[in-house]
């Protein structure tokens, strides 16, 4: 008996899990990844360094549902109180002629930290290449 399971957004989609919930994760999560790689090139690394998106955990988060998906989003609405003020503070000290590349690595790490949090709420590990 194969014990393994591989979630294809497919599926969720197909069982009409591919919702407007779904959607509105997805935007979230790919802007998040965007101010991620603009506080990666603030930093001085490249743009990729904040990591792949993992394209499939929105779907896979809403297919999963439960306590899961009550956790990942408020964890996304927790990033994101964190990540549009810091990158603010980023462009104001930029603007300012000011060495923002300790601030940047910090907000980079804390990005990199919650993205790890909220891919730990799957159970299975995400088959993204770049992660």
């Amino acid at each position: 008996m194969d014990m393994h399971f591989r979630f294809d957004p497919r599926d969720s989609t197909a069982a009409g899990c591919g919702s407007d919930r779904t959607d509105a994760i997805e935007a979230k999560w790919l802007a998040l990844h965007q101010a991620a790689a603009a506080v990666a090139l603030a930093a001085g690394l490249p743009g990729d360094a904040a990591g792949s998106p993992a394209h499939e955990f929105p779907a896979a988060i809403t297919a999963l549902g439960g306590w899961q998906l009550t956790q990942a989003k408020q964890g996304l609405d927790d990033l994101t109180a964190i990540m549009e003020p810091g990158l603010a503070a980023l462009l104001t000290l930029s603007q300012r002629g000011a060495d923002c590349r300790a601030a940047a690595e910090t907000l980079l790490g804390e990005f990199s930290r919650a993205r790890t949090a909220l891919l730990g709420l799957l159970p299975w590990p995400m088959n993204d290449e770049h992660l």
